[in-house]
C-alpha cells in the first residue's frame, strides 16, 4: 500500500462523504398509484404514449390529479412478493394498488374461504359501471369464487394455429383443408415427409413438446373439458380425455410422429424463421411478439382456425391469460379500481393496447372496431385482428382452483407414460392404456384434493 502514498487518505475521504450525501438524500417520493406488472405488453399499453405523447398513465393524472407508477417486475418476483402481503392483511405499506396474476397461478390466491382471500371482490364496482353485463362470461369464470369477481380479465386469448404458408404451398399441402385434427395429423406427415425426401429432416411437422400438458389443456378446453371444475369435480375419467392423450402421444413419440419442440426463448423465434416447424399453435398474445422478434416471418404465415376431434368442439381454444385485481388493504380501493378501469376498459386503454398487438380485450361490443379490419403484412394480408375477434365467442370456460395445478401434474405423469408407450410401437393399444393410467391418477388426484382442502 506504500506506492499510493497521500492518494489513499483522499480516497477514504471521498468515500465517507459520498457515503454521507446517500445517507442523507430524500429518499423519492412514491407515486400517489403504484401498479403492478410482468409483461412487455402491459407495460407498453399502460406506460407508453401514443401519437400525441400521452400515455394511459399520464390522462389519469391529468383527470384526477393522482401520480401513476407502472412498476414492471419478473412474473416469479410479483407472486412472492404478493403471497407474502397478502398473507399481512393488517399492513398498508409499499402494497400496490393494482396488482396482476397470471391465469394459472389464481388457484394460490383463491384457497382461502371467499371472506378472507386477499383481493378485493369486484361485483360491486362492476355492477355499478356497467362493466359486468359487458364483460365475456368465460373470462369472468377464472377469476372468481363462488361468484364472487376478485379479478378483472385483460384479454381473451383465442388461439388459432399459425403456418408456414410459404412452406405448405411449395410442398403442395393444402393445410387450410383439414377439419379435424386426425386429417392434421395426416397432412402434416405429408408435408414433412416432402422435406425429409429432399434432405431437410429438420423440418418438423408442428411445434409441440413431448413433457408438457399445455397443449393437451388447450384441446380438451376446445370440448369442453376442464381437468377439474369450478366445484372440484374431477374429470380425468371422461372418455374424451383418453381420446386427446393418446392423439397427443402419436403426434409427438412413435412412428408416426410429426412434432417436435423449439428450443426455448429467443432460440424458438429462430426456429419458425428457419423453418424447423411448419406450424403451431398461436394464442393472440404471440402475434405481436412474433412481430416483434420474428421479423423474417413476415409475409411468409398465416392463421387458421383449430381443427376438431368433433363438430360440436370450438374451432378455438384459450392459452394463458391474466387478471388484474385489488389488494384487500390497498390505501384507497374506490381509486384504485378507478384506476383499473382506466387501464382497462375504457376506450382509451383499448387504443392503447391496438398500439401493442392483436390481443382482444374481454368485451364483445368492442370487438367490431375498424382497427380490426385493417390488412396486416405481417400475415400474409389477413385481417388478423377481425380474425381473432370471430372467433373470440367460442372460447371456452376455463376454471382454475387451487388444485388444477396438482391436476397438471398429474396428467403429465400419464402423458409421460403414453409417449413411452408410442415409443415402444404400442400405439394401437395407447387409448386403452391412457384410460387406466387417467383412472390411478384420478384417484390420487381424488386423495390430494381431499387432503389439500382449505374449506371442509
Amino acid at each position: 500500500m506504500r506506492h499510493l502514498g497521500p492518494v489513499l487518505p483522499v480516497m477514504l475521504l471521498i468515500s465517507l462523504l459520498t457515503l454521507a450525501r446517500i445517507a442523507t438524500r430524500a429518499p423519492t417520493p412514491r407515486a400517489d398509484m403504484v401498479v403492478w406488472v410482468f409483461s412487455d405488453t402491459h407495460t407498453a399499453s399502460f406506460r407508453d404514449g401514443g401519437s400525441d405523447g400521452r400515455s394511459l398513465a399520464d390522462t389519469f393524472r391529468q383527470q384526477t390529479g393522482r401520480t401513476v407508477d407502472v412498476q414492471q417486475l419478473s412474473f416469479r418476483a410479483i407472486e412472492i412478493r404478493l403471497l407474502s402481503m397478502l398473507l399481512s392483511p393488517e399492513s398498508q405499506r409499499d402494497v400496490p394498488d393494482i396488482v396482476p396474476i397470471e391465469i394459472s397461478s389464481v388457484g394460490k390466491f383463491f384457497r382461502a374461504p371467499v371472506e378472507d382471500v386477499g383481493l378485493l371482490p369486484l361485483n360491486s364496482y362492476l355492477e355499478r359501471r356497467g362493466w359486468l353485463a359487458r364483460l365475456l362470461p368465460a373470462r369472468l369464470a377464472p377469476y372468481s369464487k363462488h361468484g364472487v369477481i376478485f379479478g378483472v380479465p385483460h384479454d381473451v386469448h383465442p388461439v388459432a394455429l399459425a403456418y408456414r404458408k410459404d412452406l405448405f404451398d411449395q410442398a403442395a399441402v393444402d393445410i387450410e383443408s383439414a377439419a379435424t385434427w386426425p386429417e392434421l395429423h395426416r397432412l402434416l406427415a405429408r408435408y414433412q415427409q416432402y422435406w425429409r425426401d429432399r434432405g431437410m429432416p429438420e423440418r418438423n411437422g408442428i411445434d409441440l413438446p413431448r413433457t408438457s400438458v399445455d397443449a393437451i389443456v388447450m384441446m380438451l378446453l376446445q370440448r369442453g373439458v376442464n381437468l377439474i371444475d369450478d366445484r372440484e369435480q374431477i374429470h380425468f375419467e371422461d372418455p374424451r380425455v383418453a381420446q386427446v392423450v393418446a392423439f397427443y402421444a402419436r403426434l409427438v413419440a412413435g412412428r408416426d410422429k410429426v412434432a417436435a419442440a423449439a428450443a426455448g426463448g429467443s432460440s424458438a423465434n429462430r426456429d419458425l424463421v428457419e423453418g424447423r416447424f411448419g406450424a403451431w399453435l398461436c394464442p393472440d398474445w404471440r402475434s405481436p411478439q412474433l412481430q416483434r422478434y420474428a421479423t423474417g416471418l413476415a409475409g411468409k404465415v398465416r392463421l387458421r382456425p383449430l381443427p376438431r376431434f368433433d363438430p360440436g368442439d370450438a374451432p378455438t381454444s384459450t392459452w394463458g391469460g391474466t387478471m388484474f385485481g385489488i389488494p384487500r388493504n390497498c390505501r384507497d380501493p374506490d381509486a384504485a379500481f378507478a384506476l383499473l378501469e382506466h387501464l382497462l376498459l375504457t376506450d382509451e386503454a383499448l387504443a392503447a393496447r391496438a398500439r401493442v398487438g392483436h390481443i382482444l380485450p374481454p368485451m364483445p361490443d368492442k370487438w367490431n372496431l375498424p382497427a380490426y379490419d385493417e390488412p396486416d403484412p405481417f400475415w400474409s394480408g389477413q385481417k388478423v385482428g377481425r380474425f381473432f375477434a370471430d372467433l373470440a365467442p367460442s372460447v371456452p370456460h376455463r376454471y382454475v382452483t387451487p388444485f388444477t395445478q396438482i391436476a397438471a401434474t398429474e396428467l403429465n405423469e400419464v402423458l409421460a407414460k403414453a409417449v413411452a408407450a408410442a415409443d415402444a410401437g404400442r400405439e394401437a393399444e395407447l387409448e386403452s392404456l391412457c384410460r387406466t393410467w387417467l383412472g390411478s391418477a384420478a384417484e390420487s388426484l381424488r386423495r390430494r384434493v381431499e387432503f389439500g382442502r382449505f374449506e371442509r
